[in-house]
């Protein structure tokens, strides 16, 4: 599905007045692809975000479950986005998406490596954080929902070889290959329609703003400071 097909299935409203998909995939990395700096690592990930973004769309349907893209941390003053998020009922599942090299992804000790060489961004704990956040910010706005474990998906970057995940750990998450992303979320996602009040609250959170012009948007701040959050 081509990035305007997911722009035409965000005006198709829900009978709770929201779209199957809310947002736009890659749309943070796709701004930040026109940067120089940025522009070849933003223009990789976006693909990797593409990619998900597609599987998730079949999942995606009026009275059933709710994808919303491109969602920002709801802490005041942190940067960092969420790819994608699905709503089944009230639960929530944090999906992250990935283009790695291919290769073996193996970690000992909570140390991942590629092969022989050492792979730090495979270590990183974002998803835990984001999930706490995302829980704690439904639980200010007086909705009730389960985050679930997140999802980081991972995608090979070259059509020839592939990324061999098994013998990875993540410390706050579940991996998925790409292929199999779909066999997956047949599992995970019921058809259970997205509760909409659980869809508003994370609605609000999307960088998107076409996709949430004129729709419901809850009044929250989120968190001041991570102190707030409960990090510190």
């Amino acid at each position: 599905m081509s990035p305007m097909a997911h722009r035409r299935g965000a005006t198709a409203s829900t009978s709770a007045g929201w779209p199957p998909i809310i947002g736009s995939p890659a749309g943070s990395l796709l701004d930040a692809s026109a940067a120089s700096w940025a522009g070849d690592a933003a223009a990789a990930g976006a693909r990797g975000e593409m990619r998900t973004a597609e599987v998730l769309a079949t999942f995606a349907a009026r009275g059933g479950p709710t994808v919303i893209h491109d969602l920002n941390i709801p802490i005041v003053g942190n940067p960092g986005n969420i790819d994608h998020v699905v709503v089944t009922g009230r639960d929530v599942w944090l999906v992250d998406s990935k283009l790695w090299l291919p290769g073996t992804y193996w970690t000992w000790r909570g140390v991942t490596r590629r092969g022989r060489t050492l792979f730090p961004p495979a270590d990183k704990r974002f998803m835990g954080f984001a999930a706490a956040a995302v829980s704690q910010y439904l639980g200010r706005l007086k909705v009730s929902a389960k985050v679930r474990t997140p999802l980081i998906v991972v995608w090979p970057s070259r059509r020839t070889g592939r990324v061999a995940l098994w013998p990875y750990r993540p410390r706050d998450a579940r991996v998925v290959p790409g292929p199999a992303l779909a066999t997956t979320a047949r599992r995970l996602f019921s058809g259970a329609a997205a509760d909409p009040r659980v869809v508003s609250a994370l609605a609000a959170l999307a960088r998107s703003s076409p996709a949430t012009r004129n729709q419901p948007n809850p009044s929250s701040p989120g968190f001041v400071s991570a102190a707030d959050a409960g990090w510190e």
